[in-house]
């Protein structure tokens, strides 16, 4: 598994008012919890993350390089490429709690419900029972649960 970061104080701060125990940020995995409180299913789950974390940022950087190369823009533009994915993760969520709404009347949309149809979480949860996943899915197999 990439680097994990157990009992972390990163994870405690970014994750203060949440749920959640356990985070990636920049292709590192940060958790609340000890090494031996992790499952192995957590650790499929956000080792999925960070390899579309590194998929999107790679895409983008590649793209956005592209741009310099024929546009000569600035190539402080290819910071952007390593947020692209948490932007990719906010916008739609962002989309799928209007259509959630929209389409069944919600006015109090749970925020479980459009988060658990983001693309990325939907790829990691098939993902999370199955050690070999990684090894044996495409590239981009996220792309598929839009």
């Amino acid at each position: 598994m990439k680097k994990v970061f157990y009992d972390s104080w990163v994870a405690r701060m970014v994750l203060y008012f949440s749920k959640c125990h356990t985070i990636v940020l920049f292709g590192f995995v940060f958790s609340k919890l000890k090494k031996e409180e992790m499952t192995q299913r957590v650790r499929n789950h956000e080792c999925v993350h960070v390899r579309q974390w590194f998929e999107t940022t790679a895409l983008v950087g590649n793209i956005i390089l592209a741009l310099v190369l024929v546009f000569n823009i600035s190539a402080w533009w290819l910071l952007l490429s390593g947020v692209a994915y948490y932007i990719w993760y906010v916008v739609e969520w962002m989309i799928k709690g209007i259509n959630y709404t929209i389409m069944y009347d919600e006015w109090e949309c749970k925020m479980e419900t459009p988060y658990k149809s983001i693309s990325f979480e939907r790829e990691a949860r098939v993902a999370e029972n199955d050690s070999n996943y990684l090894e044996n899915s495409n590239y981009f197999a996220w792309l598929k649960e839009l």
